[in-house]
């Protein structure tokens, strides 16, 4: 890896983090596939490590970064707060930030008995270019938000994993 990828990753990094900043709310405990916070439950297919390694997003459920791809997922539950708000709306929440963004695709799936958005965006964060896939889901009053940050040259590779998240996450309880 060279000097200038090398500085890349660092500002793409930096840039995720104050990206996923906005959209976290709260810690988290994980035992096994489980995620508990104070207000709701629920299971995800935990990425394999070691290429994924669990990292600590502030103020997010839980986060997953991969060296090789530059490439970090989180995932974050919010309860009550935006209750009434569009997984749509909450959407463009997240993407705050994300200059000369380009939309890849965005569907509405069936996802832990609600349904969700799955948004496909590209765009640069603090100049370095970037591509995000993101699921919003709104279940119980709370909102979850699945999120991939990655280069495009390795978003592929990164998507992979993101997806098997999606598919496994399943809510089993929120007060």
């Amino acid at each position: 890896m060279n000097a200038l990828h090398q500085k890349q990753i660092l500002v793409l990094m930096v840039a995720i983090l104050m990206v996923l900043a906005v959209g976290c709310a709260n810690k988290a405990t994980i035992k096994g596939d489980t995620v508990r916070t104070d207000y709701t439950r629920y299971t995800i297919k935990t990425p394999k490590a070691p290429a994924w390694k669990r990292i600590d997003v502030k103020d997010c459920d839980v986060g997953y970064f991969h060296k090789r791809y530059a490439a970090v997922i989180s995932i974050n539950s919010t309860c009550e707060e935006y209750q009434d708000a569009t997984p749509e709306t909450l959407t463009r929440h997240l993407l705050f930030g994300l200059q000369d963004r380009k939309v890849h695709s965005q569907e509405t799936i069936s996802i832990a008995g609600r349904e969700g958005v799955i948004t496909d965006v590209s765009g640069s964060l603090d100049g370095v270019p970037s591509r995000m896939k993101m699921l919003v889901v709104n279940r119980s009053y709370c909102t979850y938000d699945i999120t991939l940050v990655a280069p495009p040259e390795t978003f592929a590779k990164a998507a992979k994993t993101f997806d098997a998240l999606v598919a496994s996450f399943n809510v089993i309880s929120s007060k």
